[in-house]
């Protein structure tokens, strides 16, 4: 049987409204500055004033507990290939993970692997595609 590695777990309040998302993202700014996306941090913080926000042209701004959560689930089981659908905010920090696993493991991978350190990344919309 495959074990897997979980992430430590990082105490976050329940998420009510937006602004409860904005105050909880600000306990991964060290994480974000480590991985090299401290930028992300910024959009973390913006309040959106909107009554429904799918149907705004903004971008959702990101829930850091869950790229957090998805950067160190790659990391801690050494994974070399990713298959995501849909692009966002999760494509970078996934494409960061896999780049943490290569200098990690110094490159070695198996050699039946086609594509080693590959995100691949399937969407509907070619709008987000070309992003």
């Amino acid at each position: 049987m495959i074990e897997i590695t979980l992430p430590k777990k990082i105490h976050i309040e329940s998420q009510k409204d937006h602004l409860d998302l904005i105050e909880n993202n600000k306990k991964f700014k060290k994480f974000l500055k480590d991985v090299g996306l401290i930028h992300y941090y910024a959009a973390s913080q913006k309040k959106l004033t909107l009554e429904d926000r799918r149907v705004s042209n903004y971008p959702h701004i990101p829930d850091l507990s869950d790229l957090y959560y998805i950067y160190y689930l790659i990391v801690l089981n050494n994974r070399i290939n990713v298959l995501e659908y849909g692009t966002g905010w999760s494509s970078l920090i996934i494409y960061k993970a896999l780049l943490a696993v290569k200098k990690k493991k110094k490159n070695n991978h198996y050699t039946r692997c086609g594509n080693p350190y590959g995100l691949t990344i399937i969407d509907n919309s070619k709008k987000f595609i070309k992003i």
